[in-house]
């Protein structure tokens, strides 16, 4: 694969990342350096880590992950969906404003905008 490839796909997957940060930072009050750096590290620390581990799954899982894969990621996006579309229905009072950079927030986040990354890592 060269450079070019290797670039354009990094920052294909870069842009969740990318728009969570955004929709994160227009959710807070005021935006501090310190929600800056917890953002970046975590999200620049899940996106390098997730490549390895799909590399990693990959080379050990192919063979008994092929029938039902699609299966895993039918299950994941429904519970995706039905959870949107579950927080959509809340009313105003039963939501909370909560720090999304802290905590097992930030790590949730962080996981769900690695997980294409994940996936590049098993292909």
């Amino acid at each position: 694969m060269d450079i070019v490839s290797i670039l354009l796909i990094a920052l294909a997957l870069a842009m969740d990342a990318f728009t969570v940060s955004i929709a994160t930072g227009l959710s807070l009050k005021m935006v501090t350096h310190r929600h800056v750096f917890r953002m970046g590290f975590h999200f620049g620390f899940f996106q390098f880590l997730m490549p390895i581990l799909g590399w990693l799954a990959g080379k050990s899982l192919v063979g008994a992950m092929q029938d039902f894969d699609h299966w895993i990621a039918f299950a994941l996006l429904s519970a995706t969906g039905i959870k949107m579309i579950y927080e959509s229905r809340k009313g105003e009072a039963e939501r909370q404003n909560t720090d999304p950079t802290r905590g097992f927030t930030l790590v949730l986040l962080s996981v769900a905008t690695s997980i294409d990354a994940f996936a590049v890592g098993i292909s």
